[in-house]
């Protein structure tokens, strides 16, 4: 795998920016206690897994903030998401690229800088639609990605892609653990 980049400069202040708003706006203050002392998560930190063709760093875990949960994909070219649909709420910032992003009757092209939300209950996807060049951007699930990204992380691991039955079983898991379903 190759190694990734994180952010930083005004990248970074923006999408620190975008986090607080995005936590205000949405009263994640109130939801869990989370670390007193405060905390930084730098770029060659935090949990990592290559699984469904795309790489994922676990930036902050709801036992981190108190409130939600923040996850690094990086989707390669022609790489996306299939339409799903949680009971949270998930926001996301674009770092690279460009994405074609489908939030419920609404289709749209989302690129570096943009900073988007779909509230829970709305059938989303999106598509990295680029055949040379990755996309990648940062995701915030309020309250939390079911119970917990790296729980979800850590059972996908465990997978092996070569299973006849793989993707039954990733969707399983998100039913299970992230509380997520695929739809047509």
């Amino acid at each position: 795998m190759a190694k990734r980049e994180g952010i930083s400069g005004k990248k970074a202040l923006i999408a620190g920016l975008a986090l607080v708003v995005f936590s205000v706006l949405f009263g994640c203050e109130t939801i869990g206690k989370g670390s007193e002392e405060g905390f930084l998560t730098t770029q060659s930190e935090g949990k990592t897994l290559s699984a469904l063709g795309l790489d994922m760093r676990l930036i902050a875990d709801r036992a981190a903030t108190g409130a939600f949960e923040v996850v690094e994909g990086v989707w390669p070219p022609d790489g996306g998401f299939a339409p799903h649909i949680h009971d949270f709420g998930e926001g996301f910032y674009v770092v690279e690229g460009a994405m074609t992003l489908k939030y419920g009757d609404q289709t749209t092209i989302a690129s570096v800088g943009s900073f988007g939300f779909v509230p829970a209950g709305m059938v989303h996807s999106w598509k990295n639609e680029s055949s040379t060049t990755s996309f990648k951007m940062i995701l915030f699930f309020v309250p939390s990605f079911g119970s917990g990204y790296a729980e979800l992380m850590d059972k996908l691991g465990q997978l092996s892609p070569n299973d006849a039955d793989y993707m039954a079983k990733v969707g399983e898991l998100f039913k299970k653990v992230g509380k997520t379903e695929f739809v047509q």
